[in-house]
């Protein structure tokens, strides 16, 4: 709170003593407050710049209130205008002061410049304004100084001074003149005639111009330098400078003086005498000129140097440098025979590669012959594998210098016993196969020395164990494989866990199509758990559940039915397994035996709830037909025995006698036909089995029997009734 009151009085002291600097400032001008008067400001001919006491106010016109007192009036200039002069005034109170003034238009003369033969850069006053042509207007009386621009090849026209005179056209020319030429005529020859200006490049101030001759036109007064090019053979012209004169045709004779030409004969020979010209490679100046023999042609005075090239068993000759030839000359190249020795070396106790300077040279054992003071290093490559190892030995490092046999050893790598076994979880033995290193050991268990440099990995492969042999389902899980360093760990157990299976759930096919509130048998007996059994069998038939591997349901909706089957095994892994039963609409028909001589058909219309509720359920027509089969065919049929019309809910049932010598079946055959729709639909029952009648009657009606079956009774009877009599 302190502070904040202490920031208050501070802003209240500033404001008050900005009222009193106000106040004196104003008394100091002598401006009462609301003491002003008007300013009208107007320009005539042009709207040029109007400023109030230095401070543009606006162009061409303006009008503004300002204090009482001295203002100073000016004007901003206008190209081709005079500026009017500043005005002072003084203004009073409430008063209007008005100032009028006009631009007066500048006379002007009209300046033109342009250059011939050439077009050529036009200055005035040192700025470049055209080129080969300028019109410009300028005020009366302006003094201009105009200048050319250089161009090669020409005198630049003198620049001159001119004054502008108003409503006069003043013209200048300026004439571009061509600097007058010379030419240099070049030509070279040679003192043997072989010359004659078609060989020997031409240069002129170091330029190339042409070769054997040139001809070239240069400014007079100028001094140019001709040089020429090496022609083998020849020694080249001195090079000189030549002053060009205007229109004159200086000429310059390069002359190529021929050099004298020896010859150098070369050969090798050797100490021992096996050599004499038909070995070493000669070289002049590193480029090679034969074998054994060669002749090269120099100029006189010339420098070359001879070289020879290396031949096994001999020193080759020395750089041998040929100084100011000056007439033919044979040279010898010696070379020097170099003594040989035999290098033998074995390895021991094992066969190691061998080396030669990075070269193999065998296995176990190496000898050759190498020349005195060669350098040799033999190197040794690793014996053994990650079971047993050798050390590989030391370099070894030869100078020959005479014959020579060496024994190299190799060191036994150390090495250690491990033992690998594999197992199950629950500690039982398993076959597994066993890799050490990628490479098969053995199966179950083994027992095996490796080398203690180095880490080993131990690896392992399926057992062979399944639950199904036909789909190859592995009993356990392949351990992983593991680095082991020996010198820490001599027995590893490879441990197989227990691979885990879910059960397989499986439905026994069933019927495809069902009728309504028919029982339909659903069997999970192919079902299958491979490491276990299976504990639930969880049937769905999405209006209720059920569980046992077999079961039945009654579907009491029609439509296709997804039926789904949920096993669980032992270790709670669960699979399921899905069928689709299509349901129906069809009344119940059911054929059952009484006795021997009777049976008993009954048809029922069963409750189904209308799919549209504002209908009556369906009520449904049938037509059966009853037919009796025995051994020696259809003994009785019935077309039309029965036709009834139930409603839902509806029972018929009827009673059928029959007899017969032989053991029969009896099947009933039916179609119906629901009234809300127009699809017929037909189905038999099962067949019901009946004893013969032991009367030995026959049926009391075999109606409907084919007209040829009842001739063949007639004659069969009376053909047996002939034969009693």
């Amino acid at each position: 709170m302190k502070i904040l009151q202490n920031n208050q009085i501070f802003f209240a002291a500033f404001c008050g003593l900005m009222l009193v600097c106000g106040f004196a400032i104003c008394s100091g001008l002598g401006v009462a407050a609301g003491e002003t008067g008007t300013i009208s400001v107007s320009t005539s001919l042009m709207g040029g710049d109007i400023y109030i006491d230095t401070y543009p106010v606006g162009s061409g016109y303006y009008v503004g209130e300002y204090g009482i007192g001295t203002h100073t009036i000016s004007f901003g200039k206008v190209k081709g205008f005079k500026t009017p002069e500043s005005e002072i005034i003084n203004l009073e109170v409430n008063e209007t002061e008005y100032i009028n003034v006009t631009y007066i238009k500048i006379p002007e003369g009209i300046l033109i410049v342009n250059t011939i033969p050439l077009s050529g850069d036009i200055h005035v006053n040192g700025d470049k304004v055209g080129n080969g042509y300028f019109e410009g207007m300028y005020e009366d009386n302006t003094v201009l100084e105009i200048s050319f621009g250089d161009m090669e090849g020409y005198i630049t026209p003198d620049g001159e001074e001119v004054i502008i005179i108003a409503d006069v056209q003043t013209s200048r020319e300026g004439k571009y003149e061509e600097i007058p030429k010379g030419w240099i005529n070049v030509n070279t020859m040679s003192d043997d005639d072989k010359i004659n200006g078609d060989a020997g490049k031409i240069l002129i101030d170091g330029e190339f111009d042409g070769i054997g001759s040139c001809n070239k036109s240069f400014y007079g007064g100028t001094t140019h330098s001709v040089s020429f090019c090496a022609v083998d053979g020849y020694i080249k012209p001195v090079g000189r400078s030549v002053d060009v004169k205007a229109g004159e045709v200086i000429s310059v004779i390069g002359n190529y003086i021929k050099k004298t030409t020896y010859w150098i004969n070369i050969s090798t020979i050797s100490d021992d005498g096996k050599i004499n010209g038909d070995q070493g490679e000669i070289f002049s100046n590193n480029t090679s000129i034969g074998v054994g023999r060669g002749a090269i042609e120099v100029y006189e005075n010339s420098n070359p140097t001879i070289l020879f090239g290396e031949i096994e068993g001999y020193t080759k000759p020395d750089l041998i440098p040929v100084k100011e030839i000056t007439k033919d000359v044979n040279i010898s190249g010696i070379y020097i025979h170099i003594p040989r020795y035999t290098i033998n070396i074995t390895t021991e106790p094992v066969e190691g590669d061998i080396e030669v300077n990075d070269v193999f040279k065998g296995k176990g054992s190496f000898e050759d012959e190498y020349c005195k003071g060669t350098n040799l290093t033999m190197s040794f490559g690793e014996v053994g594998d990650c079971f047993v190892g050798y050390k590989s030995p030391e370099p070894l490092h030869i100078t020959v210098d005479s014959n020579r046999s060496e024994v190299v050893y190799y060191t036994k790598i150390p090495g250690r016993t491990i033992g690998i076994i594999t197992v199950t979880k629950e500690g039982n033995n398993v076959n597994g196969p066993i890799y050490v290193n990628g490479i098969l050991k053995g199966r179950g268990g083994v027992e095996l020395e490796c080398r203690s440099d180095r880490l080993h990995e131990i690896s392992y492969g399926d057992c062979g164990e399944y639950y199904d042999n036909e789909r190859k389902k592995p009993k356990y899980i392949t351990p992983p494989p593991e680095t082991v360093n020996i010198t820490k760990c001599d027995y590893v157990e490879g441990v197989y866990g227990k691979k885990k299976y879910p059960p397989i759930a499986k439905i026994i096919p069933v019927k495809p199509e069902t009728a309504l509130y028919e029982d339909v048998a659903f069997n999970a007996g192919a079902s299958y758990d491979m490491d276990g059994r299976i504990v639930r069998y969880i049937w769905d038939f999405s209006d209720g559940l059920a569980e046992g591997e077999v079961t039945s349901h009654r579907f009491t909706t029609t439509g296709k039915k997804s039926v789904k089957l949920t096993v669980i095994d032992n270790d709670g892994d669960q699979s399921t397994d899905m069928v689709t039963v299509v349901v129906k609409r069809k009344p119940i028909v059911k054929l059952t035996k009484i006795n021997d001589t009777r049976i008993n058909i009954a048809i029922f219309n069963p409750m189904i709830r209308p799919v549209d509720p504002h209908k009556n359920p369906a009520a449904v027509s049938v037509d059966a037909r009853v037919e009796v089969n025995s051994r020696i065919g259809v003994t009785m049929s019935t077309s039309g025995l029965f036709h009834c019309n139930l409603d839902q809910g509806k029972k018929f049932e009827r009673g059928i006698s029959m007899e017969c010598e032989e053991p029969y079946d009896v099947w009933v055959e039916y179609t119906y036909r629901f009234q809300d729709e127009d699809e017929l639909r037909s189905s038999h029952t099962n067949s019901l089995r009946m004893p013969a009648k032991p009367s030995g009657k026959k049926p009391k009606s075999i109606p409907n029997l084919p007209s040829w079956i009842g001739v063949f009774i007639i004659l069969l009877v009376f053909t047996i009734k002939k034969r009693r009599h």
